[in-house]
């Protein structure tokens, strides 16, 4: 059998890699220790976010305790405390600390529950 110079070739199957479909070249070593530098700064600011929310924490309770202790009622600290609970809850989202949102749920929801309960049982 003789193979003619005019024939057609068999269609080849695209191909599956995005990048040659594109034309990309492939990532150098230099581009891969910029990704993984990108990686480790991402890190680094969110562990300062978090220090940064702690530290803020910490400081709020500590005026709270020189504050509250010369209140003379529990009405202004209870009010307070609420307003302070709500003012943590937006700074740990903005800080990006995701350990604040659940407990915040789980509280409103206790609370939710108690309250539907209550309502029940009346």
């Amino acid at each position: 059998m003789s193979t003619e110079q005019g024939s057609p070739q068999p269609p080849q199957p695209p191909p599956q890699d995005l990048n040659t479909l594109l034309g990309a070249v492939p990532p150098s070593p230099k581009d891969e220790t910029i990704a993984s530098l990108e990686t480790e700064i991402q890190g680094i600011k969110e562990k300062l976010n978090e220090e940064r929310f702690l530290w803020t924490l910490v400081i709020i309770v500590l005026v709270d305790i020189y504050v509250f202790s010369g209140m003379e009622n529990w009405a202004g600290p209870l009010v307070i405390g609420v307003l302070e609970l709500v003012g943590i809850a937006i700074l740990a989202d903005r800080c990006g600390v995701d350990t604040v949102a659940p407990l915040i749920d789980r509280l409103t929801g206790f609370a939710h529950r108690a309250a539907k309960t209550a309502r029940d049982s009346d």
